[in-house]
């Protein structure tokens, strides 16, 4: 550094100079003017000018005068790069307020008192970084040309940069804020980097605005963070951050993608009326305040919270285009109440149960639902108002229109015409699970426990038979519920054609005879998900599980609903002799006969029509068998009247033979001893041994099919 000639100052330096001595600031300008950053860096007058040199000289007690106490000057042009020599030079505190200047370079510097910026232009590169401020940092509405670096700064008082435009980089890696630190209304044009810094006491950053990466990993927030109204244009990153205090971005604007991973949220944290319009992912977070998280109105593009943990609970009504909880764990009862279109929760644990509140497509394989939870529709009433806007924000004390999120709301509204439906339950533990008014068309439940205390109410949708007549045929399938493995298994061995074909040919029996008139699905195509179980259950698995959830509807006195489930069950077991190298259990030749001819006579003791019709089949064989080969030819003749002589009243009789054994006859004794069970009817012709034979087979049929007639009403009349 040149040693300066003090008897040849400028103007402004024998003003500043002589405001110094007197402890006083020197004002280069009107003490009520504030001028803006447009308006300072045109400045080119010769009277505002102070030489850098002179000014680091007075800051450094580098002249004669050694009594200064602070150096303020207001409205100055500082020409040259300001900087100081040496490691942790220690300099007075400085106030240059709404001044222009070149450059400064003040790294490593300790600054004694308070050191004043407001307002002030900085023209060429700004570097603080190890500096340390004793006193109060103000770099209120200050504007930043190019980089401003503070990386490894120490703040030991407060630090204000509110208002403050960075054109270029703003760097506070590593920082340290002992006290408030102040971001409120700043602008950050070029990436914003706070990553590792320390905020002791409050971070407020509320409505400030980051147009590019604003990276704030590893950072740990000691009192509130509040980014309330804030707007990030680009990548948002807060991985590895803890907040021990509150975190708010109530009303923040995410324009990019946004990392929260690894953030430990040990205070409260608040998203109401956030908008991620992009991705955002809280995975590995944990949440341990009271009231963990809030995203009342939030909307969002996409957010996971893989691996995420919360202690206390999940508030608020929000919504989404799709939602992730893999593997995340909630110690608490929760309340999750999510408009989306999707909402993948496999392996998600919910210790102490809850209620979700879900509309949209829900994956819950693997889940474990530890305590009482229901997961229900909740109808559309608590998005409709807040999602259809109108959105407004407030930008410089104005409110205009938020067209981020009121795009983002517009892409969202299909959803809210959407229902609640579980595509996958697959090893899940549901025996605390409780599903209400939810659509399980498309839903697997292989590999699930406790499906036999699971509760689906009446509400619940399950995929049916079709029952709609094909062409000129007459309808072919008596409706019943059905789950999507026995679709997928009969697409699989063909026992129906293919879902492709079923919108024309809903239920043809596969080309060998073994399909079901009650099987074939109304529904599109089932599509197991790629990364899960996509080879289907054998047979007897999918019998196994039509159980388990027959209990359930047992349990809850739904007999009706039940008796589907057993049809789906035996229906199961029967085909299950089709499978081929299937590593099930294959039932024998004889057991798949047993349960081919229950299922054809009865319905499996469920279709009273079938067995109404198997007894008019039989009363019917019977009389055919009757009226030819099963009664005996009568014998000889008979004598018949054929005249009376009028005065002595003899009779003549003539012979003729016996009338033969006709059908409306043998329609009488059929139908007679179909009722007869054990007792023989009087009158009974003479039978031959087919006759006989047949009289004890209609006998012993005919009770047992009424029988399975008068159970099938039952199990479709018990209450």
């Amino acid at each position: 550094m040149t040693d300066l000639d003090l008897t040849d100052l400028l103007p402004a330096e024998q003003r500043l100079l002589t405001a110094a001595l007197a402890g006083e600031s020197c004002h280069l300008l009107d003490r009520q003017v504030r001028p803006k950053h447009d308006e300072i860096i045109d400045w080119d007058d010769p009277n505002r000018e102070i030489r850098a040199e002179f000014l680091s000289q007075l800051m450094t007690h580098q002249h004669p005068y050694t009594n200064l106490r602070t150096i303020s000057v207001q409205g100055a042009v500082i020409t040259g790069e300001l900087r100081v020599d040496g490691d942790l030079v220690v300099v007075l505190g400085i106030s240059l307020a709404y001044c222009k200047l070149d450059s400064i370079n003040l790294g490593g510097v300790k600054f004694t008192g308070e050191v004043r910026f407001e307002g002030s232009t900085f023209a060429g590169s700004a570097r603080f970084e190890g500096s340390t401020f004793g006193g109060n940092a103000r770099f209120n509405s200050a504007t930043f040309t190019q980089a401003a670096r503070f990386e490894m700064t120490s703040f030991t008082r407060e630090a204000r940069f509110g208002g403050a435009r960075f054109v270029g980089d703003a760097v506070f890696g590593r920082a340290t804020f002992a006290a408030d630190a102040k971001f409120g209304r700043a602008v950050f044009d070029g990436n914003a980097r706070f990553g590792g810094a320390t905020f002791t006491e409050s971070a407020r950053f509320g409505v400030a605005s980051f147009g590019g990466f604003a990276k704030f990993g590893g950072v740990t927030f000691g009192g509130d963070a509040v980014f309330g109204g804030s707007t990030f244009a680009g990548y948002a990153r807060f991985g590895g951050a803890t907040f021990t205090a509150n975190a708010r971005f109530s009303g923040a604007t995410f324009n990019g993608n946004v990392g929260f991973d690894g953030v430990a949220f040990t205070g409260n944290a608040k998203f109401g009326k956030a908008t991620f319009v992009r991705h955002v992912k809280f995975d590995g977070a944990t949440f341990t305040g009271e009231f963990s998280l809030d995203l009342n109105e939030v909307m969002a593009g996409s957010v996971s919270f893989r691996r995420s943990r919360f202690d206390g609970t999940v508030d608020g009504v929000w919504s989404a285009r799709e939602v992730v909880l893999d593997e995340a764990r909630f110690s608490e009862p929760v309340i999750v109440r999510l408009l989306c279109r999707s909402l993948r929760m496999r392996d998600v644990e919910l210790r102490s149960g809850g209620a979700l509140q879900v509309r949209g497509a829900i994956d819950a394989t693997a889940a474990k639902f530890g305590d009482r939870t229901t997961l229900s529709d909740p109808g559309n009433a608590e998005w409709a108002n807040w999602l259809r806007g109108p959105h407004r924000r407030k930008i410089n004390h104005k409110m205009v229109a938020h067209e981020e999120r009121s795009a983002l709301a517009e892409a969202l509204f299909p959803a809210l015409d959407t229902c609640t439906s579980v595509r996958s339950l697959r090893r899940a533990t549901v025996a605390d699970l409780e599903l209400s008014a939810v659509d399980l068309t498309d839903c697997f439940f292989v590999g699930a426990h406790g499906l036999d205390k699971m509760r689906i109410d009446s509400a619940c949708t399950l995929p049916t038979t079709p029952t709609a007549p094909e062409g000129w045929r007459p309808p072919r399938f008596t409706r019943r519920d059905a789950i999507a493995e026995e679709r997928l298994w009969r697409e699989q061995y063909k026992t129906w054609e293919r879902a492709s074909d079923s919108a024309n040919h809903p239920a043809k029996a596969g080309p060998e005879g073994t399909g079901s008139n009650d099987t074939a699905a109304v529904l599109t195509p089932v599509t197991p998900d790629q990364n899960a179980d996509n080879d289907p259950p054998n047979a007897t698995m999918i019998a196994g599980i039509y159980r388990s959830l027959r209990k359930g509807r047992e349990d809850a006195s739904n007999a009706p609903e039940a008796a589907d489930l057993y049809y789906g069950e035996m229906e199961m077991r029967r085909l299950a002799w089709t499978e081929k190298h299937s590593g099930g259990r294959t039932p024998s030749f004889a057991e798949h006969c047993l349960l081919t001819a229950y299922w054809a006579v009865s319905g499996y003791g469920l279709r009273a029509w079938r067995a109404f019709a198997s007894i008019g089949v039989v009363i019917a064989i019977a009389t055919g068998i009757f009226a030819t080969v099963g009664v005996e030819d009568p014998p000889g003749v008979t004598e018949k009247v054929s005249w009376v002589h009028p005065i002595s009243g003899a009779v003549a009789y003539a012979q003729v033979p016996k009338a033969p054994f006709g059908w409306g006859d043998a329609f009488e004794l059929a139908a007679r001893n179909s009722v007869a069970l054990l007792r023989n009817p009087s009158n009974t012709p003479n039978l031959t041994p087919i006759g006989t034979f047949t009289d004890i087979a209609v006998r012993l049929l005919v009770p047992v099919l009424l029988a399975l007639a008068l159970l099938a009403i039952r199990g479709r009349t018990k209450r």
